[in-house]
């Protein structure tokens, strides 16, 4: 039926009466069907990257795995210094551990490996990952948080932070 109305015209198509379409059957290829999967956490990512299916991401983007982790106090520290992540920054930040910002922060971004800021000279580090350094210099920490913070390291840094700032590259 469907390769007969698809065949059809617009003009055709407008003019014909929806009872005629009772005899419709779906393709079972569109059909949903769902199917459980026992995975770890590497072989999810694994497989949303492998496919082009979003369903998979959105699925992760969405899903929480607590644990909980037994570190010394300097493995914390470590944590707290390198992470962009808020909501490690905040519970780290509850248990009296906070992030001393003139570490580099390693960034999940195509374009950018790090970044760091320098509280006291309100000065913003990226690292590229060409290697290349740059400075920015009167950077409002408020922006390097929401820096940290973004989904997307280069967009935010085309928007917000290139040609706003006097840099130099280091």
């Amino acid at each position: 039926m469907w390769k007969r109305l698809n065949s059809l015209d617009k003009y055709s198509l407008d003019c014909l009466p929806i009872d005629d379409c009772r005899e419709f059957e779906l393709d079972p290829a569109f059909e949903e069907k769902t199917i459980a999967l026992s995975l770890n956490f590497f072989e999810w990512q694994k497989l949303e990257r492998e496919t082009s299916n979003p369903t998979i991401g959105n699925a992760l983007k969405d899903t929480i795995i607590r644990l909980n982790l037994s570190l010394t106090q300097e493995e914390w520290q470590e944590i707290a210094n390198s992470t962009a992540i808020p909501a490690v920054r905040v519970a780290l930040e509850s248990e009296g551990i906070v992030a001393k910002r003139n570490g580099w922060i390693c960034v999940d971004s195509s374009c950018i490996d790090a970044i760091a800021y320098i509280p006291s000279e309100s000065i913003l580090k990226i690292r590229f990952n060409s290697s290349l350094v740059y400075q920015y210099y009167r950077v409002a920490e408020s922006t390097f948080l929401d820096f940290c913070d973004a989904p997307s390291k280069g967009r935010f840094f085309n928007q917000h932070i290139k040609d706003c700032y006097n840099y130099r590259c280091c």
